[in-house]
């Protein structure tokens, strides 16, 4: 299971990867985009065992 914080980190960085690449401001990257790159890290999420499903 990712953390949150850790996931946060994972997209932030994906973020500014995408902006960086594109010599863009973080406000325009494609959010489309993000969530394809951050898909792999998103499939696998196991439930929480201190919430009830």
């Amino acid at each position: 299971m990712v953390k949150p914080c850790i996931a946060m980190g994972v997209a932030a960085a994906h973020a500014a990867d995408i902006a960086l690449a594109r010599n863009a401001a973080f406000g325009e990257v494609d959010a489309a985009l993000l969530q394809e790159r951050l898909k792999p890290n998103l499939s696998d999420v196991t439930p929480s065992p201190w919430r009830p499903a």
